[in-house]
């Protein structure tokens, strides 16, 4: 099966340092969730594995299961074989996590 290329972009998020116990998929979904609510990630910005990997010093597995959970919480599209994008936030949206927050 052939695999689509995707130029690599490097995506440059400040990493804050850890909390005391923190796993690696909750450190690395709350630094994509607050980038991507900052906007620091825009919309439609592909996410890809092996690139968050290198840049928060964790495995693949770790950021797939954050990606999931985001997914989950409907801040990024996954879509198969396509990878994960940062879902593009309507103002209703941004409204609502807001109140939320």
């Amino acid at each position: 099966m052939a695999r689509r290329s995707v130029p690599s972009a490097t995506i440059e998020i400040s990493l804050p340092a850890l909390r005391p116990r923190a796993s690696a998929t909750d450190a690395v979904y709350d630094t994509l969730r607050e980038a991507i609510l900052t906007c620091e990630l825009p919309g439609g910005m592909p996410l890809i594995e092996a690139a968050l990997a290198a840049q928060f010093g964790v495995s693949k597995t770790p950021v797939r299961e954050a990606l999931h959970r985001l997914a989950h919480s409907g801040l990024v599209d996954m879509e198969l074989a396509r990878g994960a994008t940062v879902h593009t936030l309507t103002q209703d949206e941004i409204r609502d996590i807001s109140e939320l927050r």
